[in-house]
């Protein structure tokens, strides 16, 4: 240590009551650099080894979170005309998945529906060609039998009769099938029956006279039901023709 006299100038150093020192300090940085050193590797290592358990822990948990929406995919691969009865589990599902659950399931009932009456129609227009069909092939037989101008001209006409009923068959059975839906949620209007069954009794005349069968309506004509005219006409006609034959 040593005075340092260059600040005073020329005062009188008796008179100053303490003394300025400049003292400079130095020490090696060599053991801190490398501790620091350390210490960032270690940082770094234990970052990296963080990053990685997180990564696979989102992993793992995305893929649990989404184990759901797997076994959903998976149900709707599985579904076909063969299992339309079965329904998506509304319980112990997420809560998020439960409206897709629900809508899911009603979209199944609609589509059961429509396959339903597909099928009701198929069967019933099977049920009801198979007789003017039958009736179709046996007049063209006869015809070819025996042709003559007159046979042909009469087969022609019936032909084209049997045509025609077959054509209102179908026509009935499509509009029995489109108006299913609505029929179920609105109304339906009453229909009398006696006029229905007197119609069908009409159609089936010839072959009532051919087996010289003897028929009487025992219905009042303000008797009425609750169902589609269309559908109620093609029952009556089923009964008339059992019945008949």
């Amino acid at each position: 240590p040593r005075m340092d006299t260059d600040d005073w100038g020329n005062r009188d150093m008796s008179k100053v009551d303490h003394e300025v020192l400049i003292m400079a300090a130095a020490m090696d940085r060599g053991p801190l650099d490398r501790a620091l050193a350390t210490l960032l590797g270690a940082l770094v290592g234990v970052g990296a080894v963080i990053a990685l358990t997180v990564a696979a822990l989102v992993n793992v948990g995305v893929r649990w979170g989404l184990l759901p929406l797997d076994q959903l995919t998976r149900h709707l691969t599985q579904v076909d005309a063969a299992s339309l009865s079965r329904r998506f589990a509304e319980t112990g599902v997420p809560r998020e998945l439960l409206p897709i659950h629900m809508e899911l399931n009603r979209m199944l009932d609609r589509v059961e529906q429509t396959i339903t009456r597909e099928r009701a129609f198929a069967d019933a227009a099977a049920h009801e060609l198979r007789t003017p069909l039958a009736e179709l092939r046996t007049t063209t037989e006869v015809a070819l039998r025996w042709p003559d101008m007159q046979r042909a001209q009469a087969a022609l006409g019936e032909a084209l009769a049997i045509g025609r009923e077959m054509e209102r068959l179908v026509e009935s059975l499509l509009r029995i099938s489109r108006t299913h839906s609505a029929c179920i949620q609105q109304p339906v209007e009453p229909v009398h029956v006696a006029p229905v069954v007197r119609q069908c009794i009409q159609h089936a005349d010839e072959s009532v006279k051919d087996r010289n069968l003897q028929v009487s309506i025992g219905l009042k004509d303000d008797d009425t039901i609750q169902a589609p005219r269309e559908a109620l006409e093609i029952i009556v006609r089923n009964l008339i023709d059992n019945a008949v034959q």
